[in-house]
């Protein structure tokens, strides 16, 4: 892929968008055909193991966001980076906001007993690899060279 670093990623929409979109198949799957994750004796877990992954990933989307604006570059992906962030939740993950979008959406799933978010959630990481984060890292590397390939060494693309 051939990119300019002056432009920003050419990603194929916001990220969140396509979480949503798959979340949504997941809820029509579930009012076609019923696919329970788990038995209702284990609801109460369930439930609980839910909530604690929505908690959990929209903390570390928080984060991540923060970490972005004291950085001083945009979280916005269609728009250019004006620093590699490789602080905060960046030092674990180089995705951390998608790492939370997983586990809210994973939350959700849970929360609803729907197995079908579990069986779309694939596809729906497979479109942000390809569609998202390979471009973000072409960017990447286009602007910051051997300061990213050092960064990529050093921190998984997702945990």
């Amino acid at each position: 892929m051939n990119h300019d670093p002056h432009d920003g990623p050419d990603v194929i929409t916001l990220p969140p968008l396509i979480f949503l979109a798959g979340l949504g198949l997941s809820i029509v799957g579930r009012m076609i055909r019923r696919l329970p994750i788990l038995p209702t004796w284990l609801a109460g877990p369930r439930r609980k193991a839910g909530i604690w992954l929505i908690i959990g990933g929209f903390a570390t989307a928080f984060w991540s966001a923060r970490t972005f604006k004291q950085a001083d570059t945009t979280i916005n992906p269609h728009e250019q980076a004006s620093v590699l962030v490789d602080s905060g939740p960046f030092e674990y993950s180089r995705n951390p906001i998608y790492v939370g979008a997983s586990a809210v959406f994973s939350g959700i799933s849970l929360l609803l007993n729907n197995l079908w978010g579990f069986l779309i959630l694939p596809g729906v990481l497979a479109v942000v690899q390809r569609g998202v984060i390979e471009r973000e890292e072409a960017h990447l590397r286009a602007r910051f060279g051997e300061a990213y390939e050092a960064y990529t060494e050093r921190v998984p693309r997702w945990f």
